[in-house]
This record gives structure tokens, sequence and C-alpha cells, in this order.
């Protein structure tokens, strides 16, 4: 290097070809002795050929409105940058930050590299180039061409600099396919154009927002209506007079529908007769979303006009703003007037008939006509006659007539031509359909018979009329059918149950001609319990029965009689009853019969039954323990409840299978052992002795825990926690020698809707009483009550899975100890025809007498009747040979 003006040293690196990346350095000795050298860092820079083109270009072909093109940086731009062409602008770090000084922060840190070089670029941007002119420019390696025609393009670009411009890149062709601005017609004869046809409709937003109705709350993919357009529109062959709106950007006929997944059109599946002005998913519920609709019947025209942003809009929302025109002539028009390019893409516009078989898509996901701000889409409705003639016909009703033919009369017209033909197709007895002309009579009478048909037959029939337009227009109504009624047919299938509680529970299936004939008639009556007015249950009926009504049938079934031993004991509307006989255990003959205004029929099969009462006292058990009910005839039991739940305290037991140990405030006798504690468990029973939290009820006695159990209500019972709350409560009733253990709004765990309340109250002398507040009885079945001593040896069961003592609301039962009194005396026994007459000699304090008989002196004992006096007959006791008898009083 050559010393200049200190302290300036310089020297030359040799020219270098174009591209060329060089790195250099320097090293400087002093003159010292010994003599020091330094080494500078080591720099680089390039020699740049601004003549190097992009390379790779490529453009698209046959998309809809535009050409994409593509191309590759050239070499330069990867050893100028380091990086990605095109140079780094400060510029585009401006829009993100709040100064300048925050933005260029940003740029340094994003660009540290480029930075470090201290280069100055000169690159600009990108020239595009169509058919060797310049038609946009670029700052990246992409550019989307509008171009105006469909015919073929040649593309190039280069890159400009401050100082000139690159070679060109290779060139490549590229052509648009034109978005269609009509279509159709569809099979029915629908089309539509656009406002960017040169003979379509010109663009009109008429906007509703203050003058419509607003629809209020609408729901994400929900739909509301019918609205009444205010006139009547023919739509693909039916007069229509009312639609609903969906949320999500469309239209229904018949029934509303809120789909969100946009498809093509036609489609089968539902949603059916659909106009589809912008179907996507769409967001009401977002706060600032309207959906408005206006009958304007003045200028013939309904209008629905949505303001709603996508789904998956970003807050702050971007709403879409589109509407639908329907005229009372049939046309339809869409307008636009805010849209989002990228929704655009996902999106129906279309119209479709009832069936989904017949339509006419103008654009599906972004194929078809052009969906943007500022059109309107056009569809026009066929002309000439597309409606079928019209069918007016007052149904057959059931008939008892099998020898003479069944006239159908149908008044049929067509609003624009005459009535070519119509036919009458019928069936019996779901065999193959028959057609039968029908001849015209007096305007616009059209008849035909169907023959006679056998009694007990049903048949099906409809009518089809075909106009005499170029379209044949055809119109098929709706099926009808009637039965001859063959009134001596019987009910079948009599079954009578055996051995049921209190009660003989007759079933059997309707005759063939009630199946047909709808048996028994729908009862307007039968809804009056139901509504607060006459007019709502009338309604309701109307509603409920609106197949039978349209029949316009007058039955004349009346109801089924039901006979016990032949004698008329009662009617049914339905096909059950329940008998309650008179004796116990007797076998009665049952049969039934369908009554009608007419008579009656013949009687169906027979079917015996009998029934057993449910027991009101049982025992005693080996221990003597005896049980009655508040069901006894004898009155001893009386329902009485005290609630503990304000002033008794509440068990820390709760949920499922929880037990608690508590002391009671007496030594409570039970089974011959004085207990001193309990324990009380969830599952609605208690023990003493051993815990348990056995949920799983059995029959008493039973080895196993809890043993010395006292089974209130024994199932697989819970305390619930959360609100409506449950508990169990104890309370010390010392002042009347008795506790009280109450469970307070439990439910088995199986269900939590059945709630019960129920206690069980311990008193001094050994006896229980239990009383039933609110129990489910159909929980019966799971259910155990009863008692068990501490060994499982001997128990006492009042009712097990329901086999017992009925359990039920607001009853009481009892289960006591036997306790005994004086032994009695001077017993006597004498014989008068065949009969045992028993005596004795009264004991003090009894309240009642047991007796027992035996065929042996030593026994074994039963117990064969009470008697409240001192005498007792023994019936036939003479003609069962010897027999031993034992009296034994039973104190209260």
């Amino acid at each position: 290097m050559t010393a200049g003006t200190p302290p300036a040293w310089s020297g030359q690196i040799p020219a270098q070809a174009a591209g060329s990346d060089v790195q250099y350095y320097i090293t400087a000795t002093d003159t010292a002795v010994p003599a020091n050298t330094g080494t500078s860092a080591t720099w680089t820079f390039s020699v740049v050929d601004l003549t190097l083109a992009p390379t790779s270009l490529t453009a698209s072909d046959g998309l809809l409105d535009q050409v994409n093109l593509a191309w590759t940086a050239p070499a330069w731009a990867v050893a100028m940058f380091g990086e990605p062409a095109p140079e780094p602008r400060f510029e585009d770090f401006l829009p993100l930050h709040q100064s300048k000084d925050a933005a260029f922060a940003a740029f340094q840190t994003a660009h540290a590299a480029w930075l470090a070089q201290g280069a100055e670029r000169s690159f600009l941007n990108y020239n595009i180039y169509r058919d060797g002119g310049l038609i946009g420019t670029s700052a990246t390696v992409s550019y989307v061409d509008y171009v105006p025609t469909t015919d073929v393009y040649t593309y190039h670009v280069t890159a400009l600099f401050n100082g000139g411009e690159s070679n060109a890149s290779n060139t490549d062709t590229g052509f648009k396919t034109l978005r269609p601005t009509s279509g159709g017609p569809d099979v029915f004869g629908y089309s539509w154009i656009n406002s960017v046809d040169d003979a379509g409709p010109d663009y009109e937003w008429i906007d509703i927002s203050g003058t419509g109705t607003l629809i209020a709350a609408p729901t994400d993919d929900g739909f509301t209506g019918p609205y009444t357009l205010g006139f009547t529109m023919p739509y693909y062959g039916a007069n229509q007079t009312a639609v609903f709106v969906a949320s999500n950007g469309f239209l229904t006929f018949g029934t509303g529908n809120g789909t969100l997944t946009n498809t093509n059109l036609p489609y089968a599946a539902t949603p059916n007769s659909v106009i589809a002005p912008f179907w996507d998913d769409m967001a009401p519920h977002y706060v600032g979303s309207t959906i408005h609709y206006l009958s304007d019947v003045a200028n013939g025209r309904f209008i629905v006009q949505w303001h709603v942003p996508p789904y998956d809009a970003a807050s702050p929302y971007t709403f879409l703003d589109y509407q639908v025109v329907l005229y009372a002539n049939g046309d339809i028009k869409v307008n636009y007037s805010n849209l989002i390019e990228t929704d655009v893409s996902e999106a129906t516009l279309g119209i479709e008939n009832s069936t989904g078989t017949v339509g006419l898509a103008a654009n599906y996901n972004g194929a078809g006509s052009r969906l943007a701000d500022g059109v309107t889409t056009f569809f026009v409705a066929p002309l000439g006659d597309w409606v079928g003639p019209a069918i007016a016909h007052t149904p057959l009703t059931n008939t008892e007539d099998a020898t003479n033919p069944y006239t159908v009369n149908a008044d049929i017209t067509d609003a624009d031509n005459q009535v070519a033909s119509a036919t009458l197709y019928y069936q019996v007895n779901g065999g193959g359909y028959q057609s039968v002309a029908m001849s015209a009579g007096t305007p616009p009478l059209y008849t035909a018979q169907i023959p006679a048909q056998a009694g007990g037959s049903d048949v099906m029939y409809y009518i089809v009329a075909v106009d005499n337009s170029v379209n044949s227009n055809t119109t098929t109504s709706p099926t009808w059918s009637f039965s001859v009624v063959d009134y001596t047919l019987a009910p079948t299938g009599l079954a009578a149950s055996d051995g049921g509680y209190g009660d003989v529970l007759l079933t059997w299936t309707a005759p063939a001609w009630a199946v047909a004939f709808s048996s028994p008639e729908p009862r307007v009556e039968d809804f009056l319990p139901l509504f607060g007015s006459k007019s709502e249950a009338v309604a309701a009926f109307q509603t409920a029965h609106a197949a039978w009504l349209a029949q316009g049938a007058q039955r004349s079934f009346l109801t089924y009689n039901v006979y016990r031993d032949g004698g008329l004991i009662g009617t049914s509307a339905v096909t059950t009853y329940t008998d309650l006989p008179p004796v116990e255990n007797q076998v009665y003959t049952y049969h039934v019969t369908a009554q009608f205004d007419a008579g009656e029929s013949a009687a169906s099969n027979t079917d015996t039954g009998f029934f057993v009462s449910r027991p009101t006292s049982g025992g005693p058990d080996a221990a003597g323990y005896t049980w009655m009910n508040s069901d006894d005839p004898s009155g001893n039991v009386t329902y009485s409840w005290t609630d503990i739940s304000a002033i008794g305290d509440s068990l820390d037991i709760q949920g499922d299978d929880d037990v608690v140990a508590v002391t009671l405030p007496f030594a409570f006798p039970f089974y011959g052992t004085n207990y001193t504690t309990a324990n009380v468990c969830t599952n609605g029973w208690l023990n003493f002795g051993a815990s348990a939290t056995t949920y799983s009820n059995t029959a008493l006695p039973t080895a196993g825990l809890p043993d010395a159990i006292v089974a209130v209500f024994w199932d697989d019972m819970y305390v619930p926690t959360a609100a409506p709350t449950g508990a169990v409560y104890q309370y010390d009733d010392v002042a009347n020698n008795r506790v009280i253990f109450q469970w307070n709004n439990v439910h088995p765990l199986s269900s939590s809707a059945d709630r019960f309340t129920f206690q069980a109250v311990l008193k001094v002398d050994g006896t229980i009483d239990i009383y039933y507040q609110v129990v489910t009885e159909t929980q019966d079945a799971d259910a155990t009550v009863g008692i068990e001593n501490a060994d499982a040896s001997v128990g006492l069961q009042v009712n097990f899975d329901d086999v017992g003592g009925r359990i039920g609301d607001l009853l009481a039962l009892r289960i006591k100890p036997l306790i005994p009194c004086g032994i009695p005396c001077n017993a006597n026994v004498t014989i008068a025809s065949g009969n045992a007459n028993l005596s004795w000699d009264a004991v003090d304090g009894a309240a009642s007498y047991k007796i027992f008989a035996a065929s042996y002196g030593y026994g074994p004992f039963s117990q064969i009747g009470t008697s409240a006096t001192t005498s007792y007959t023994d019936l036939g006791a003479q003609a069962a040979g010897p027999k031993f008898y034992q009296i034994v009083a039973v104190c209260e």
C-alpha cells in the first residue's frame, strides 16, 4: 500500500468479473524494535451484474378472472442482499409501531445482517410485461394479472434499479376463464343473469334496515318464521305464501332449516325448497348483527336483508351485507352491498325445488357468477304454465257397505289451461294399485268408482290430474283411506292376570277393523284437562288428529264391554281394564266385546283370573314380633307424622353409602338385647352392633351384614348435597319415650327425580313405628322393609321387592314385640256341629288373645286366629282329626 497524506494509505484490488464476491483485509507493521504487526478485520463486497435477470417465470392458465405470475429472484439478489429479494424497506415497519423511532428499532433488529454490510442497494422493484407492454410492478416475486378477456397472453419480468433495468426473464403464456354472467335454464325453466352482463339488470340496493321488521335474537344455525309474503308467489310449480329465514344466509318454503354447511344445488338432502343468496356459516348472535324483512305488497315484493359477519370472523367483526328480493310473479333478485373476498369461495348462490331434484346454482364455493360488492343476480321465473291442476276432494269415510261400489267425486280445476285427464288409483289391503279413469261431469266435477270390497278391507286411494299445457303439468293428490268395517269381528287375545295384589288386569287386542278404524275414536274431551280454555284444547286436538279429521269420518265405535262370569261389569275406551273382584282367591271368567252405535260385536276368547289381597298385618316371627299397617281394618295403627327437619339434629351422612354411629337416649330392647347405640345409614336402614353400608337389599332374615337391622326403606339411596339438598335427622323425644330418625328428601341412586321422605320411631318398650310421607311406589320393587336379629336367625319381613304389605304415601307401619300378659286359665273346648268352641278366663291388661293349634300335644303350634274376647270357634275342627290348642294373652 502507498502512503499518502498522513495517516492515509492506499492500495488497489484488480478489476473483477461481474458477479464476483471479493473478501479483503489489511496488515500494518511499525518501525519499533522488535517490529509490531497488526491485522484488520475481513471485509467483503460483490461486483454486481445488474444485467442478471429474474428466472423461472410461470403463468397460470384457466383461472376465473385472473392469471397468477411467479418467478425466482436473480443470483445478484442473493449475493447482494444475503436474504430473499427484494431490498428490505424501513417503510414496511411504520404501520406496526407507534413512532418512527420504534419502527426503525424493529427494522434494525429484523435486518441486522443486511445493515451490517453497509450496502447501498439500488434495487427498486420488478417490472411485469404482458405481450411486451408494461402492465405493473411488484416488490415481491409474484403478481396477479386481472386480464380483460379470455385470450392467451405472453409475460416476462425484469428487475429495475436506480442504475437501470436488468435483462428480461424467460417468457411464459397464460389465460383466464371469464366468470359466467348468465346461466340456465334448469329443467323447470328457471335461468339467471347478473348485472355484469350487458343484458343484465341494473344493480339496486333496497336498504330496509330502517323500514323492515327486525328479526329478534336470531340464533346460530337457526331459523325463524314463517313470515307471510303478503301475496302468492309461484315457485317450482307450487304457490307459496310464507317463508322461513335461516341465519346462515338462505330462505326455505314449507319447513324451516338452519343448516350451516352449504352445498351445491340441487341437493336431495335437506334443506329443500331453498333460495340461497349467500349460504355460508354466519354468526347472527355476534354483537351488531341484524336480519330484517319487509313485505312490500304495494310493489309486489318481499325483501330479506342480512347484516352479519362470518362465523369465524375476528373481532372487530367485518360484516357482510346482502339481500334477496322475492317478487309476486316468481322472479328473484339477490343484491350484494358488502362482501369479503375470502368468504366468497365458501358460499352458495342458487335456488332449488321442494324435493332437491331440480335447481340452479349460480355460484358454488367461488365457481360461477361474480359475488362482489355492487353486483345483482337475477333469477328469472319461467314463462308459461308450470303449475298442475288443483284437486279438491272430500275423503270417503269408513263404511259397512260390502255390496255397492264407492263413488269418488273431486273438483279438478286448472288456472291456465283445461284439464286433460284425471285418474283414480286405489289399492286394497296393501296390494298393488289399480287405476280407473275419472269421468268429467258438470265442471269442475270428475267422478270414478272403487268396486265393492269385502268386510274388513282397508282401501287407500289417490287422484292424478294432468293439464293440457305444453308442459303437461301433473298434480298428485294426498293418499286417502277408508275401511269396510265388519262389526261382527271381535276383540282377540284376551288375557287375565292371576294372583295380582288387589285386582285382575285384563288386556286384549283390538279387532282388525279397529286397526284400520283408528279405534277408539279420538276425543276432544281428552284434551280439556291439559289446557286453560276449550279453544286451546280444540286446537291441540286438531293438530294431534289432523289425519283423522282429514278423512271426515264419523266413527260409530263407542267402547269395549267387559264381562265377568257372563255379567257386564264395566267398559273401556282402550284395550285394557282393571277389575276389582269381590272375593280374594276366587277364580273368575272374563270376556270382552266391542260396542257400536249399530250394535255389539261377537265375544272375544275367555280367560280366567283371580287376585290376592295385600296383607295388612303379619307375624309373629320366632321371637314374637308382629307387624300391622294403617290399611288394616282394625284401625289399631294410624298415620301420625312428626316433622323433625327443623327440630332434630342433622346427622353427618351425605351422598352414597354413608353411615354414622349415634347414641340413643335410652336402652332400646331389640330381640332380647338392650342397645344404647345405633348405626344409621343413607341406604334407608339402621342397625345395632357391627356397622355396615350395604346398599343391595335382601330378604329378611338373610346371613351377612347388616345384622340386628331395622329396614325402614332399604334400597340403594342417596342423600343429595346439591339443591334440592337432602339430610338424615335424629330427634331424642325423651318426653314421649321415643327417638325419631328421619330420611328427608333422599332419592334412589338411580333416579334423582324420585324424592323420598320417611321416618322410623323407636319407642322405649321396643315398638317400632315407621311413617312414609313421600315415596315412589314404583321403587317398592327394589326395597326391603322389616327387621332381623343379631345373628340373622330370626326376622320379620313386611315387604321384599314389592311382595308383602303395601308401601305408599301417608302410610303407617307398626312393628312390635309380643308383650305377654298373664296366662289364660280355665280353658275349655266343646264340640258342636263339627266345630270346636273354645273359651277361657279373661286376663287383666290383655288387649287380645292369639289362638294356636297343633296335631300333637308337643307341637309344633301354629297361630290359627285372634280374638278380642274370651272365646273362639275353630270351624270344621272335628273333621281335621285330633287338635291341641294354646291361648296366649297379648298386652298393648
